[in-house]
C-alpha cells in the first residue's frame, strides 16, 4: 500500500506543478470515480461559463478520435 501511495502523491504532485505552470487543468472537488462523473460535468461547465466567454464548447474524452475538420465547417455553417 505505501508504494501506491508514493505513486499518487508523485502523481498529484506532477499534476499540481503542471497547473501551477501552463494552468491547464481544473480540479473539482469530487472523488474521481465513475459515478461521479455527472457532478464532475457540471462544476466544469459552471465553472466554464461563470469565467469564460465563448460561442462553442466541447466535451471530449481521451479515448474519442475528434474530427476537427467536420467540427469546423459545423461551427461555420452555424455562424452563417
Amino acid at each position: 500500500m505505501s508504494d501506491w501511495q508514493r505513486l499518487k502523491d508523485d502523481e498529484n504532485e506532477r499534476l499540481l506543478k503542471e497547473s501551477r505552470t501552463i494552468s491547464d487543468i481544473l480540479f473539482v472537488s469530487n472523488v474521481d470515480v465513475y459515478r461521479n462523473l455527472p457532478s464532475q460535468l457540471l462544476q466544469f461547465f459552471s465553472w466554464l461559463s461563470a469565467t469564460l466567454s465563448f460561442s462553442f464548447v466541447m466535451k471530449t474524452d481521451d479515448d474519442c478520435f475528434v474530427n476537427l475538420e467536420t467540427i469546423l465547417q459545423c461551427t461555420e455553417e452555424l455562424h452563417d
